[in-house]
C-alpha cells in the first residue's frame, strides 16, 4: 500500500525510523510492494537486508513519459537506488520527459508549474540541500553506471536534435529496441 509508514532500523540506532519512501526500497529488494518475506528479517538493519538479497540482481529498466517534475524526480531517484544495489539501470525518455534532458532548459521552471504549497516544500528542500537538482542527479546516475536512452519519434514529434541533449545521454533508439534490451529486466512506466 503507498504511502504508508513501515519500520526499518538505521545505522546503529535502536529505533526504527519511518519514512514512507520505505515501500519504494522493500519494491526494489523484494520485487512486492510492502511486503515482508518472513519475520525474521523484519526490523533488521537495512545493511543486512541487503545482504539477504542473494547473487541474482535484475535489471531496472524505466520508460519516462511524463513531463511532470516530481515524476521524472523520483523515477530517477528508483534509478539511484537500483544502481546503489547492484542492479542495470537502463532509461527510456520519451514525450514530455525529454524536456529535462535539454541543454538549456532550466528544470526549475517546470517546479513553476507545480501547486504551490509543493514549490515550497521542493525549494526548501534544494536550500536545505535534501533535494539534489537535476544536473547532480543525471551525473550520479551515469557515475554509477546507469544508461540514459531517448526516443527518436518523440524528438522528431517535439523538433529537438541531439545537439540540444545533455552529454550524459547514452544514444537514441525506439521503443521497441528499448524493449529488446531490457527483455529480462523489470520495467517501470512513469
Amino acid at each position: 500500500m503507498p504511502g504508508r509508514y513501515l519500520p526499518i532500523y538505521a545505522g546503529d540506532s535502536k529505533f526504527p525510523v519511518h519514512t514512507p519512501g520505505i515501500d519504494l526500497v522493500l519494491y526494489i529488494l523484494y520485487g512486492r510492494r510492502g511486503s515482508r518475506p518472513d519475520r525474521k528479517g523484519w526490523g533488521c538493519r537495512f545493511e543486512e537486508r541487503i545482504n539477504t538479497m542473494g547473487e541474482e540482481k535484475r535489471g531496472l529498466g524505466i520508460i519516462f513519459h511524463s513531463g511532470t517534475y516530481d515524476h521524472i524526480y523520483q523515477g530517477i531517484e528508483i534509478a539511484l537506488t537500483a544502481l546503489a544495489l547492484g542492479r542495470r539501470v537502463r532509461l527510456f525518455f520519451s514525450y514530455w520527459a525529454l524536456e529535462y534532458l535539454r541543454r538549456d532548459t532550466d528544470p526549475m521552471k517546470k517546479i513553476e508549474k507545480e501547486p504551490e504549497y509543493r514549490q515550497r516544500i521542493i525549494m526548501d528542500g534544494m536550500e536545505n540541500g535534501n533535494i539534489k537538482n537535476f544536473a547532480e542527479l543525471f551525473s550520479m546516475l551515469k557515475q554509477l553506471g546507469g544508461k540514459l536512452y531517448t526516443c527518436p519519434g518523440s524528438m522528431a514529434l517535439l523538433n529537438m536534435n541531439k545537439e540540444e541533449l545533455i552529454d550524459e545521454v547514452d544514444e537514441g533508439m525506439g521503443l521497441p529496441v528499448f524493449l529488446m534490451k531490457t527483455e529480462n529486466d523489470q520495467l517501470l512506466f512513469v
